[in-house]
């Protein structure tokens, strides 16, 4: 799974003005959150005598919380009906990493704190804050329904740097002696990668002024 949202927020700086044409610089604060997670489960039926019915469950998990400044130029041009803007930004602040890994087995109803890819040399909470930047670009077109109404057609485009993403931080080496002997083995480790995320997205809008 993968949930992102945030907020900022902008002064402007008139740069240039046409009749047709404006040019701003912009400023301000943005905050992000960006959650992942991936979660393994399984069944097994070993054919012993009595059979044997294993569950186990691996859940990775990670929340990365962006807190910085931006600077950026927004400029829009209008014919007649037409508008097209055009938005480039850059955020640069901290990023705070946290991460969970966890995970349990169930056999025949007995359950033990490790899983398979979670085990007691990687199961906690971690967490970190590394310097990160959020660059983004953006363009929207416009048509003028009417003198109050307009309809957009948009596109943007973010990378995130320094984030942890749950997949990530999967180690597949499993040593499984350390459920029978504490602390016999030492991986899977909490691996904590930082990666590099992008996201696009469209949007449709509809502007009514009064």
């Amino acid at each position: 799974d993968l949930d992102m949202y945030g907020a900022d927020g902008s002064l402007y700086f008139l740069m240039a003005r046409s009749d047709s044409m404006r040019m701003d610089l912009l400023g301000g604060y943005t905050f992000n959150i960006l959650k992942s997670s991936v979660g393994v489960d399984s069944i097994s039926r070993v054919a012993s005598f009595p059979a044997v019915t294993q569950i186990t469950n691996d859940l990775f998990e990670t929340k990365n919380v962006f807190n910085g400044g931006h600077v950026g130029v927004l400029s829009s041009v209008n014919r007649s009906r037409v508008s097209f803007s055009t938005l480039a930004k850059v955020a640069f602040g901290s990023m705070q990493q946290t991460g969970s890994i966890r995970g349990y087995s169930s056999v025949d109803g007995t359950v033990l704190g490790a899983g398979i890819l979670t085990q007691p040399s990687n199961i906690g909470n971690y967490s970190r804050d590394s310097f990160a930047f959020i660059p983004e670009l953006g363009v929207k077109l416009g048509l003028a329904a009417t003198e109050n109404v307009q309809f957009t057609l948009g596109y943007t485009m973010m990378m995130w740097s320094g984030v942890a993403l749950a997949g990530d931080q999967i180690d597949n080496v499993v040593d499984p002696t350390q459920l029978i002997l504490p602390n016999a083995g030492t991986r899977p480790n909490p691996l904590f990668v930082e990666d590099t995320f992008w996201m696009q997205g469209v949007d449709l809008g509809m502007t009514f002024a009064f």
